[in-house]
């Protein structure tokens, strides 16, 4: 805000920096000097993000005047843990003064032409005007001069969630072109950014803009006091991924076309792909991850078990439990946004957890496991992936005085088979018949059933694509299992795949649910092997629709951060009607309660599980099918 007395500026040229002292030294004068007979109409504001007084102190000294009549403001935010060009920007947005905001680095040179050209061109009120000063020439230090409504500044601002540098400037231009097509767009003359960045003629390409457009002369563009030189960034392997991935992160992220979306999504992945087979991703950790557990981890062949959670804190106790008596040597879990943090919630020296700076969980949650895998396991060790209500059982070693522990066994017999990935099933826990409230504590004792169907061979279910790529021709052990297509009609994936080899050219599932090696998905086939096990996984989202729900509230937190299917699947349960539930789980004789892994007979090897479901089969003939050919 303007202070009292004092006329509100047309622009404030904005200017964030950290240990940037010596740029400053060059610029700030010559900057100041440059806009000095348009003030009250421009204002100049400094953010320091400096541990060390230094800065603020020379600032303070050498431009007192311009200070104290408001010329110049200094502020002195928060300080950043590493350089992050669209939080330092956004350091501005509070208390903003100015009717437009114009972006400047710190080692970046005003004119009085270019300025005087600003203050002419947004005279006009009834146009609003997004200005970028590119000179056309990369890495001279232009391309991030921007200057667009304070109004829209302070209301959309810079992505936070992207890497710290490269494309911060393209996104906010694009995002605000997307969303307000009235917008003028301002350039150079001849200089067509949208020819030139190969990213931005795709997001106007397929968002279907039709950008207004003029040029106007704003005089000669003056070098930077650090400028970088054509091809920086191809010849810097950080800034190429940086590049790439934040360009298409904030296509997903700002386009308005649903099919844009979806094509810069399927980008996105494939360039966070590519960086996490990359010996490059290792080197990219310090700014993807904060966090108290990060200055403690190291590079080691523990059996660690990788995890994402954000808010699931009655099951952490158990599961972290469950897991150590596995034989799990190690947790790293990425905390996404917990309240209160989960470093308050979980402890001891084998648990390590990190925050995750870059990304949201719907197109990263992978990414950011498999990037901590590139920086703390050891090739050709084994890892364990589970979502905090998956709790992978393994049946008894056969020799319990030889001392291993049940995850070794089960890698040492895999192993011994020539394999590196141990599949999974979902086993989706329910409560007993009648009991129809779970609390928070009695999760694990309550929800002790489970959905059991006899062997069907010739059923639709089986033909239906997700079943199909998830278990192919043993199909019948989704059906067995599958209670959210009995209640709900839903059709998910149940297999896992939730302890494997790592490799640095493994890429994971979004879902977990399968594995890429050299470039080629592991598919069904190569994953079932009737002699081999299919481990259970007891899950527990069920837990969430037998809770006392307060009025309005959704049994499943951020259906939103879920694809498609899976979006749509968790809205279903969640709106379906809870005695409709209740009756269909009661009058169903395919029931039974969980005796343990030993007891699940897949746990040795499918074909013996199949047999089991095959004598269930001989003996419920009896039971008459429902009408849609689903007992």
């Amino acid at each position: 805000m303007s202070a009292p007395g004092i006329e509100r500026p047309e622009i404030a040229y904005c200017v964030p920096v950290m240990n940037r002292l010596a740029d400053l030294k060059a610029t700030l004068g010559h900057n100041l000097e440059q806009i000095s007979e348009f003030w009250p109409r421009v204002r100049m504001i400094v953010a320091c993000f400096d541990r060390s007084p230094e800065c603020v102190d020379w600032i303070r000294k050498e431009f007192s005047s311009a200070i104290d009549v408001g010329h110049l403001e200094l502020r002195q935010p928060a300080h950043l843990e590493f350089w992050h060009f669209g939080r330092a920007k956004n350091a501005f947005r509070q208390d903003f003064p100015a009717r437009y905001y114009a972006s400047l680095d710190g080692d970046n040179y005003l004119s009085r032409a270019a300025v005087a050209a600003e203050l002419a061109l947004i005279a006009d009120d009834s146009q609003d005007f997004v200005i970028h000063h590119f000179s056309g020439r990369w890495g001279d230090g232009t391309s991030g001069r921007i200057t667009l409504p304070g109004e829209l500044y302070v209301r959309h601002g810079y992505l936070e969630e992207i890497f710290p540098r490269q494309f911060d400037e393209m996104g906010v231009i694009l995002g605000l072109l997307a969303r307000y097509p009235d917008l003028l767009f301002v350039s150079r003359p001849g200089v067509r950014i949208f020819e030139l960045s190969n990213w931005s003629r795709e997001f106007i390409a397929r968002n279907q803009l039709r950008v207004r457009h003029r040029e106007l002369d704003f005089g000669e563009a003056r070098s930077p006091a650090n400028p970088r030189g054509a091809g920086y960034v191809e010849s810097d392997r950080r800034l190429y991924y940086f590049q790439n991935i934040n360009a298409s992160y904030t296509g997903y992220k700002r386009s308005v076309d649903e099919a844009a979306r979806e094509w810069f999504g399927v980008q996105l992945k494939a360039w966070q792909d590519e960086l996490s087979c990359h010996s490059a991703c290792a080197d990219v950790l310090e700014v993807m991850f904060g966090g108290s557990g990060m200055a403690r981890l190291r590079r080691t062949a523990d059996i660690t078990l990788y995890a994402v959670n954000r808010n699931h804190f009655e099951l952490l106790g158990p599961w972290l439990d469950h897991y150590r008596r596995l034989g799990v040597e190690r947790f790293i879990v990425v905390d996404d946004g917990s309240d209160p943090p989960l470093e308050t919630a979980m402890s001891g020296d084998d648990v390590f957890v990190v925050r995750p700076e870059f990304g949201q969980f719907r197109t990263s949650k992978v990414f950011w496991l498999k990037a901590l895998m590139m920086g703390f396991q050891e090739p050709g060790s084994w890892v364990l992936t589970s979502d905090i209500d998956e709790f992978l059982d393994l049946p008894p070693v056969d020799n319990p005085q030889a001392g291993d522990s049940r995850l070794a066994a089960a890698i040492e017999r895999a192993e011994c088979a020539g394999g590196s990935e141990c599949p999974g099933v979902l086993v989706d826990m329910m409560p007993p018949p009648g009991v129809h409230s779970v609390s928070r504590d009695g999760v694990i004792d309550t929800m002790d059933w489970h959905y059991w169907r006899p062997l069907m061979t010739r059923c639709p279910y089986g033909e239906l694509g997700p079943v199909q790529w998830g278990f192919d021709q043993y199909w019948p052990v989704s059906l067995a299992l599958d209670v959210r297509f009995r209640l709900f009609g839903t059709i998910d994936c149940l297999r896992k795949v939730p302890l494997f080899r790592f490799e640095p050219s493994v890429i994971l599932n979004q879902g977990l649910h399968a594995l890429e090696r050299e470039g080629r998905q592991i598919s069904a086939a190569d994953l079932l092997q009737p002699d081999q096990p299919l481990y259970p996984l007891r899950h527990y989202k069920m837990a969430r629709l037998f809770r006392p729900r307060r009025e309005g509230a959704d049994a499943f937190e951020r259906v939103d951060q879920y694809f498609g299917r899976t979006q749509a699947n968790m809205a279903r349960m969640q709106a379906a009607d809870r005695d409709y539930i209740d009756r269909v789980w009661a009058a169903t004789p395919f029931k039974q309660q969980w005796q343990g892994p030993a007891a699940f007979p897949f746990s040795k090897r499918l074909a013996d599980g199949l047999a089991a479901l095959r004598g269930d089969a001989e003996n419920a003939q009896a039971v008459p099918e429902s009408s849609d050919g689903v007992r």
